[in-house]
């Protein structure tokens, strides 16, 4: 879709403090309460249509009294999407529908679901249900006749409403319908969704990167695969899903591509061709440490005397330290006066103390620095060497 931008109701156009980001999102920096206050309205819109979401962005400094302010909650804090939709009846003048609860609630309960729909013949786009579903189904209506429908649901709770479903598949009203298949998906539905269909039973990792699963089905009668879901769990991120199809009776799988010494949460959803099932436990695993993909950063030199650094430094970060800090790791070279380098010493010191003390340099003898982390694992890359020279005349240092 093309994503545009209006406030009150006039194109929101493109700046220095303005701009719209890839996936739609309006960022606007350094508010200024005469020019950025007001209606935002977003548009979405394709050739099947458009669909529009407005809010009201009022501007207040910190200070006065009679506002209060809070934080916005983070993303983990609304309900995850709701199940895809299924279409569970048809007449000539209702549809049904029906989907399963979010597996993620959020930070309180959900207190009801918002549906929207989306025919071929409305000039809005998707139009709202105007009130909130308390259960997990609702019949629409009036529908009209070789008219095509889609629903989506969302669901809400006391911090606001969250990510939408997967939309419904469409449904034409006097279209011939398989009522054969139709028993066979309501059969299915009621079976992934009640009692225990699949048990999560290990979670172990293999290296720093995957993590091995196994399960246990325990009615497989309507499973045809299963959305594996993973999720670091010290992020605000979304759960990232991989399908594994039951055919040949899988009952295990290696999920690559993980962040390194990082722990994920991972739990199952059986499907049966549309249907989704009721998610299984959930478990928890660390991938394994490695090495640092990354060198310390931030060295500093301090000269204390005029034959002595002191050195200081900082870790690498937490993402690419990959493990538990164990050593940091130095190399000093000495330029002669024809640029040739040699190593002068090569020591180590403890991961708890990122500093050293480099004592009895020579005035007009050019250094270089070179550090490296280490992990239980091993060595990381070393940084970029930092070059170290005491001026015999000022007898200051060059940096």
């Amino acid at each position: 879709p093309i994503i545009s931008w209006y406030l009150d109701g006039n194109p929101v156009i493109n700046s220095e403090r303005i701009n719209t980001t890839d996936n739609g999102t309006l960022v606007i920096h350094d508010l200024d309460k005469n020019t950025d206050q007001g209606l935002y309205t977003c548009v979405a819109s394709s050739r099947s249509g458009k669909a529009t979401w407005s809010a009201y962005l009022r501007l207040e400094p910190p200070t006065n009294p009679n506002i209060n302010f809070f934080r916005a909650p983070e993303a983990s804090a609304f309900p995850s999407a709701p199940g895809k939709p299924q279409i569970v009846n048809v007449t000539d003048n209702s549809i049904s529908i029906s989907w399963l609860p979010s597996i993620k609630s959020g930070a309180s309960d959900i207190n009801g679901y918002l549906i929207e729909v989306f025919s071929t013949d409305m000039a809005k786009g998707w139009i709202p249900i105007p009130y909130k579903i308390s259960s997990t189904s609702y019949t629409f209506s009036p529908v009209t006749s070789d008219i095509a429908y889609t629903f989506i649901v969302r669901a809400e709770n006391d911090q606001g409403v969250g990510i939408p479903s997967l939309m419904s598949d469409p449904v034409t009203i006097g279209r011939d319908i398989n009522h054969g298949e139709d028993i066979n998906l309501s059969e299915a539905q009621a079976t992934l969704s009640s009692g225990s269909v699949v048990n999560l039973l290990e979670a172990n990792a293999s290296d720093s990167t995957s993590v091995r699963l196994v399960w246990e089905i325990v009615n497989g009668q309507y499973v045809e695969g299963f959305y594996i879901y993973s999720k670091n769990v010290n992020s605000n991120g979304t759960y990232k899903t991989l399908t594994v199809l039951h055919g040949g009776g899988a009952s295990a799988c290696t999920i690559n591509g993980l962040d390194k010494y990082t722990e994920y949460e991972f739990f199952l959803v059986p499907f049966y061709k549309t249907i989704e099932g009721r998610p299984s436990n959930s478990r928890t695993a660390k991938t394994l440490e490695d090495v640092p993909s990354a060198a310390p950063i931030n060295m500093e030199a301090v000269l204390l005397n005029t034959s002595a650094v002191y050195l200081k430094w900082e870790p690498p970060t937490n993402h690419s330290l990959n493990g538990k800090l164990k050593n940091y790791h130095i190399i000093i070279r000495g330029y002669d006066v024809h640029n040739m380098s040699k190593v002068l010493t090569n020591m180590t010191v403890d991961g708890d103390s990122p500093k050293l003390l480099l004592a009895n340099l020579s005035a007009g003898v050019t250094y270089s620095v070179s550090i490296a982390a280490s992990t239980r694992v091993g060595i990381g890359p070393f940084s970029v060497p930092s070059i170290l020279r005491l001026d015999p005349l000022t007898k200051r240092l060059d940096q």
